[in-house]
């Protein structure tokens, strides 16, 4: 919720455009401060509140697509090559001694009169690429959901396989089963069993030649193992 005279600001329909402030933390710790209007503002990135100047290289930041689903919040940031005390190229010289994939990155809509942050997003930079006149990349999201591994599967004492399916692969004549570990081995499909029983079945447990050791053999989607437990 913005401050009452922020809002009180904004409904007057006139004063200074807000302007962008971004701030970029490298791999390595690096922090550059970056902005489309050269200035003197607080930092979000370093000491949080202190002000520090803002180097205008911003040639555009956006536009951001938001949305309340698992798409991922996205946006494109430009960066000016070329420096204005000479033709040296400033932000090249960055790219090429850090690494600015993976940066974390606070994109902040800046309202100068009221010094407040009328819009703030933290994200992190993506897909960096390095031009003649210009670098950019996109900004993502933090807690990416398209970078989260789901599993196939869901941890089960039970099968998760459809009956009979290509990847169950019994052929009883059986019309139904329960997914038991048990209703596996009858149907003859104990080695497509992908739960996970617990303890061991006993019909799973065989003693050694030895009767040191107990064998517990297992099966399951990835293939099986053996542990052996000694008893002594």
């Amino acid at each position: 919720m913005l401050p009452a005279n922020v809002i009180a600001g904004m409904k007057r329909g006139s004063g200074m455009m807000p302007i962008l402030l971004v701030d970029v933390q490298l791999a390595d710790g690096t922090i550059l401060h970056w902005s489309d209007f050269e200035g003197t503002f607080p930092m979000k990135l370093g000491v949080p509140g202190e002000k520090i100047k803002y180097e205008a290289k911003l040639k555009h930041c956006g536009p951001f697509r938001l949305s309340r689903s698992l798409k991922t919040d996205a946006g494109d940031v430009m960066v000016h090559n070329l420096s204005g005390r000479a033709p040296a190229r400033d932000v090249s010289s960055v790219f090429a001694q850090s690494e600015f994939e993976g940066a974390l990155v606070v994109v902040r809509w800046w309202d100068i009169a009221f010094e407040y942050a009328l819009w703030e997003f933290h994200c992190y930079w993506s897909e960096p690429s390095d031009g003649e006149q210009e670098v950019g990349g996109r900004l993502l999201q933090l807690f990416d959901p398209s970078q989260l591994d789901a599993p196939m599967d869901t941890y089960s004492e039970q099968c998760t396989l459809e009956y009979k399916s290509e990847r169950c692969g019994s052929t009883s004549a059986q019309l139904t089963c329960a997914k038991s570990i048990g209703d596996c081995t009858v149907r003859i499909a104990l080695e497509r069993f992908n739960g996970t029983p617990h303890p061991p079945p006993v019909n799973l447990q065989t003693k050694s030649a030895s009767n040191s050791n107990v064998v517990v053999r297992g099966g399951g989607q990835h293939g099986g193992g053996i542990v052996r437990v000694n008893l002594e």
